[in-house]
C-alpha cells in the first residue's frame, strides 16, 4: 500500500491530489474518484464546510461520550481486586453507581445529546437531498434530457435536436427548453441586474407550477413579435414593486425594452432553480441549428413511460433526422435523466461519504 508523509507546513487540496497521483499502486478506478472527491471540495467549499463541521460534531460528540463512559463506568477502580468491593447504605438497596458516577451523569447526557443532536442533523441533511421528492407534482416523471458525444458527459442541446425532439416525440406529456438571461431592471427605483431564464411557452405546465397571481404564456407568445411577456418571481414582485396586484398587465422595463407582466410566480416555485427573478419566453422556430449547443431541456414523462424509453425513442428520432445534422455529430446520442438525480448528481457523492461514516459512529455507538 501506500503512505503520506506530511511535512512541516501546509499542503493545498491541489498538492495532496498529485501525491496521490503519484503513488502507482492505486487502482485507476479508485484514483479517478479520488479526482472527482477533488474537484467536488474546491467546487463546493461552503458546503464542504458545513459537512465537515457537522459530521466533526457528530464523531467528536459521540468519542467524548465513550471516553467518558470509559473512565467512569468500563474501567475498574484503581485498586486491587475491585470486584470484591461493595457500598453498603442503610436507606435502600446496595448500588453500583458510586457519587462521582452520578456526579458526572448531567456532563454524560449532555454530551450524547449533542452526539444525538449532530448525528440527526446529517441524516436530516441527507433525507432533505437525497431522499426527498422534489417539490413538484408527480416528480418521479421529471427528466432533464441532454445531447451525448460517445460515452462523454451529457451535455446542452442544439435547438434543431430540441425542435426535432418536442415534433415527433410520443413520450412525453410535454417538454421545455431552457436557458439563463440576465437583464438590467429600470424605471422603478435604482437600476438592478437580475437574473431569469429564457423558457418555452408551457415550462411552468411541465412542472404543475401556477402563478401566484396572473397566467403562464400561452402558445402563441413563443412567436416572433409576441414574445414581449414577463413572469416574475415572488421575491421580485414584492422587493421591487411591494406586492402590488394590480401588476399584473402593466410594462415594466428590461434592458431597455418593455416587457408586460403576465404573472408572478408562487413564494416557492421553481425550488430546483437558483436565483431566478423572471421568465420571458424564446422563439426557436426560426433555429435550425444543430451545431450550437446552449440549452437544457425538461420534460414530464406520460404515465407508464421510463426514461430509457423515453431515451431509446429520441435516439430513434435522432437517426431519422441524421441528415439535418453535421458530419462531425453521427455518434451523438441522447440521454435521459430523472431530473432529482440531476439535481443531486454534484452533492450525492459527499453527502454518501456523510452517510457511510455517520452509520459507522452509530455501529460503534
Amino acid at each position: 500500500m501506500f503512505r503520506l508523509c506530511w511535512r512541516k507546513g501546509t499542503v493545498s487540496p491541489l498538492r495532496a491530489l498529485r501525491i496521490v497521483e503519484n503513488v502507482s499502486d492505486i487502482p485507476p478506478d479508485m484514483l479517478n474518484d479520488l479526482r472527482y472527491a477533488f474537484r467536488q471540495v474546491l467546487k463546493n467549499p461552503g458546503f464542504t464546510a458545513v459537512a465537515v463541521v457537522t459530521l466533526a460534531l457528530g464523531i467528536g460528540a459521540n468519542t467524548a461520550i465513550f471516553n467518558l463512559l470509559d473512565a467512569i463506568v468500563l474501567r475498574s477502580l484503581p485498586v486491587r481486586e475491585p470486584g470484591r468491593l461493595f457500598f453498603v447504605t442503610t436507606g435502600g438497596p446496595v448500588s453500583g453507581l458510586s457519587y462521582a458516577t452520578v456526579e458526572h451523569l448531567p456532563v454524560a447526557a449532555l454530551t450524547l445529546a449533542l452526539g444525538i443532536g449532530a448525528t440527526t442533523a446529517i441524516f436530516s441533511l441527507i433525507n432533505g437531498v437525497l431522499l426527498e421528492p422534489l417539490p413538484y407534482e408527480q416528480p418521479g416523471r421529471l427528466v432533464n434530457l441532454w445531447e451525448t458525444r460517445g460515452n462523454k458527459q451529457p451535455g446542452d442541446v442544439s435547438p434543431g435536436a430540441f425542435m426535432d425532439w418536442r415534433e415527433h416525440s410520443t413520450s412525453f406529456v410535454g417538454m421545455s427548453a431552457v436557458r439563463g438571461v440576465a437583464a438590467n431592471l429600470t424605471g422603478t427605483g435604482p437600476p438592478e441586474r437580475i437574473n431569469g431564464l429564457r423558457v418555452c411557452a408551457n415550462f411552468l405546465s411541465i412542472l404543475r407550477e401556477p402563478p401566484e397571481i396572473g397566467r403562464g404564456f400561452l402558445p402563441d407568445e413563443e412567436l416572433p413579435g409576441a414574445d414581449d411577456k414577463v413572469v416574475l418571481s415572488y421575491g421580485l414582485w414584492q422587493r421591487r414593486f411591494g406586492g402590488d396586484t394590480n401588476l399584473v398587465g402593466k410594462s415594466i422595463s428590461l434592458d431597455g425594452g418593455s416587457r408586460i407582466v403576465e404573472g408572478v410566480l408562487r413564494s416557492n416555485a421553481l425550488a430546483t432553480e437558483s436565483e431566478v427573478d423572471f421568465l420571458i419566453p424564446f422563439d426557436l422556430r426560426t433555429k435550425g441549428l444543430y451545431g450550437s449547443h446552449f440549452l437544457r431541456v425538461i420534460g414530464r414523462l406520460k404515465a407508464g413511460v421510463t426514461p430509457e424509453q423515453a431515451r431509446a425513442e429520441l435516439a430513434a428520432i435522432k437517426q431519422r433526422m441524421q441528415p439535418l445534422y453535421p458530419k462531425w455529430k453521427e455518434d451523438w446520442s441522447v440521454t435521459a435523466v430523472p431530473m432529482h438525480e440531476e439535481v443531486t448528481r454534484e452533492v450525492k457523492p459527499t453527502l454518501l461519504i456523510l452517510m457511510g461514516a455517520v452509520g459507522c459512529v452509530l455501529l460503534v455507538v
